[in-house]
């Protein structure tokens, strides 16, 4: 299978380096193959792996324009990778992505029905 990674907001933290320590070990594991779509920085750029293509992206912390790209780049590159699915690190995702999609959400309350979650 091929995975679409977007992450282009994993700038700092704990997102940053979950990313940093999971894509490696995803990508040794030799059965898929990943494009991992991320925020130019230095240490997305040390990123090496036969199996994963690291696409470096501008860096902007503008909320439109992160809206932009995941409803229209991401699309397309999901198009031209031919990807069988595409998963999101950043709490966002395409509103109409074309293929099965997985949302990583940092902040889990945000989909609670409890009462005690909005306490």
């Amino acid at each position: 299978m091929k995975f679409i990674i977007e992450g282009r907001g994993l700038t700092s933290g704990g997102g940053m380096v979950g990313v940093l320590r999971t894509l490696p070990a995803m990508a040794n594991l030799g059965r898929h193959q990943y494009v991992a779509l991320l925020p130019e920085m230095p240490e997305y750029r040390a990123l090496d792996y036969p199996d994963l293509k690291v696409v470096l992206t501008p860096r902007s912390g503008n909320i439109l324009v992160r809206e932009w790209w995941l409803n229209t780049r991401v699309g397309k590159i999901c198009q031209e990778e031919k990807a069988d699915a595409l998963l999101c690190l950043g709490n966002f995702a395409p509103h109409h992505p074309p293929v099965p999609t997985v949302i990583r959400l940092q902040n889990a309350y945000y989909v609670y029905q409890d009462a005690w979650a909005f306490q």
